[in-house]
């Protein structure tokens, strides 16, 4: 049988239903069946008209000012919730995440909620988070507060799974970062993890994730966790807690100290606190720790933010705090572990380099003002490396060995 020309193919008028058959629904339920036979003389009156606003005059000429009058003192006296239904409204209309996280909110504040649930809830909005339109979404609808206040929850799985929130909310997002200031996130993640009872210190890691997400890149909130003590309070944190939050307070620590004012002097006045917790993590076996201290010394004497003036009083501080020598150690422990053929997948290479760097700041007579020289291009070392390497060996060991005055001799790399 031959194919049908598409000519023989009827085509059907598509016609838009008369809006007198639109059914209607308050509050769940049905007040006007628009299939049904016409209304009789005392029922509502007739749509007339084809368009959306005839519809919308029939509303308004059919509703009762007592009954909206009535409605209104309901919703004064707590009685009735004008929101109960909006979920399912946010869903009809193209908004199920939105829906999705009033849902949740409702679990968290819900004094009938089991912790394990809150969590859950918590988890679930962590998720949509993750979409910065519903991040800020989030914050139209109340829930950045109802979070933060989660934070204050005996439970420690609630609150990390708050502060998971706060951090995913707040990452890169100047919208959230300003509103997470302006309802005091930094003061109370910094409470948080005040204490040393086991309760502040399984909230530790989660705390500082989130703190580093609110202040990085946005200046209001670091002068805020400046003033508030806060580089002293990371600086104890580096050198007390567990690795994974010592790992996390060197990090933002350094990171401000590139980025923001004050941090620098803050750490200097923190004094043998914040020394202590550097020479510490240059001592830990930790390369990942190691690397971070090592920022944290490079961005004091070389940060944006920080003043020439205050680069060399940084400068003599970490030289009468034994840094200098520190660095040659873990230089030492770096060239014997390479010498023996001990390199790891966690070696970064960048970290010879960096003590060579630190260690010629340190021992320079001349003013650290100067902004840094642009980095060598790809494939050449910088000059002191290159010198380094003739003399010791091949790439960054090279460098390390010459720049280091051991009191051994030096071990010949192959």
């Amino acid at each position: 049988m031959a194919p049908r020309s598409t000519k023989d193919i009827a085509v059907k008028e598509v016609r838009e239903m008369d809006p007198s058959k639109t059914s209607i629904y308050v509050q769940g339920v049905l007040v006007r069946d628009g299939m049904a036979p016409a209304a009789d003389a005392g029922g509502a009156a007739p749509i007339d008209g084809n368009g959306l606003n005839d519809l919308l005059k029939w509303s308004i000429a059919n509703s009762s000012g007592a009954d909206l009058t009535a409605l209104r003192e309901r919703v004064a006296r707590g009685e009735y919730d004008p929101f109960a239904y909006r979920e399912h409204l946010d869903a009809m209309l193209g908004e199920p995440d939105l829906a999705r996280m009033r849902t949740q909110l409702k679990i968290i504040v819900d004094d009938a909620s089991e912790p394990d649930a809150r969590a859950r809830a918590l988890e679930e909005i962590e998720f949509l988070a993750e979409s910065i339109d519903n991040a800020n979404d989030l914050l139209k609808i109340g829930g950045l507060k109802t979070v933060i206040d989660c934070l204050g929850q005996r439970d420690a799985v609630v609150a990390k799974a708050a502060a998971a929130v706060l951090a995913t909310c707040t990452q890169n997002n100047p919208t959230c970062q300003t509103a997470a200031l302006a309802a005091n996130l930094v003061h109370t993640l910094l409470a948080a993890m005040l204490g040393d009872d086991n309760h502040q210190k399984a909230l530790c890691a989660s705390c500082l994730y989130a703190l580093s997400a609110a202040v990085r890149g946005h200046a209001q909130s670091a002068r805020v966790l400046v003033d508030a003590g806060g580089v002293t309070l990371l600086a104890r944190l580096a050198h007390t807690a567990d690795d994974k939050s010592r790992r996390r307070a060197l990090f933002l620590v350094a990171t401000l100290a590139h980025e923001a004012e004050g941090v620098a002097q803050a750490l200097r006045e923190a004094d043998e606190l914040a020394s202590g917790a550097v020479l510490a993590a240059l001592e830990h076996g930790d390369t990942e720790m190691q690397a971070q201290a090592l920022s944290v010394i490079y961005n004091t004497l070389q940060g944006d933010a920080v003043s020439a003036a205050e680069r060399m009083a940084c400068r003599g501080w970490w030289v009468a705090r034994g840094v200098t020598s520190a660095l040659q150690d873990l230089a030492q422990r770096l060239l014997q572990r390479l010498s023996n053929g001990d390199k790891t997948e966690d070696d970064d290479p960048a970290v010879p380099l960096r003590i060579v760097k630190i260690l010629t700041l340190l021992d320079s007579a001349e003013p650290l003002g100067a902004p840094p020289a642009p980095p060598a291009p790809r494939g050449q070392l910088p000059a002191v490396a290159e010198a380094g390497a003739a003399e010791g060996g091949e790439g960054s060991e090279g460098a390390v060995a010459s720049a280091v005055p051991a009191p051994a001799p030096m071990l010949a790399l192959k």
